[in-house]
């Protein structure tokens, strides 16, 4: 019996030490793959967010001044007399139509992530499956 359970703990530490070396293969295999794919992905995403922020920032200027001069072109209005609704109009739906805008970045990430870096993206897949 005691021969037995020390060949069976033998076997189990030979496929346990040869499971190891062959991930580490796979791992320094893979290695400069995935450090390419972790910087096209990261390039990507500082782009597209810039790109999209900068978007997003020119309309609402633009909307913005589009919305002074056709304020201002009437002689007989002042700032002082506008009502609450078109002040709220001014300020706050740009704002908001902004804080929109910042919301859908992370879809858009995550689709170029998908898109540019699938290893990047099963190994985060990955890591959220273990820690949960």
């Amino acid at each position: 019996m005691g021969r037995n359970l020390e060949q069976a703990l033998a076997d189990l530490i030979n496929k346990t030490t040869s499971t190891v070396d062959k991930s580490t293969n796979f791992l320094v295999d893979q290695a400069p793959d995935v450090i390419q794919q972790l910087l096209t992905w990261k390039l990507c995403s500082v782009g597209v967010s810039a790109l999209m922020l900068l978007v997003v920032l020119f309309l609402v200027v633009l909307w913005n001044v589009r919305s002074i001069i056709k304020f201002n072109k009437d002689p007989y209005r002042h700032w002082a007399y506008r009502n609450d609704a078109e002040m709220i109009i001014f300020f706050i739906i740009p704002m908001i139509s902004f804080v929109l805008s910042l919301c859908m970045f992370d879809y858009i990430l995550e689709f170029l992530k998908i898109w540019l870096a699938p290893k990047i993206y099963l190994i985060e897949y990955a890591a959220n499956l273990v820690s949960k």
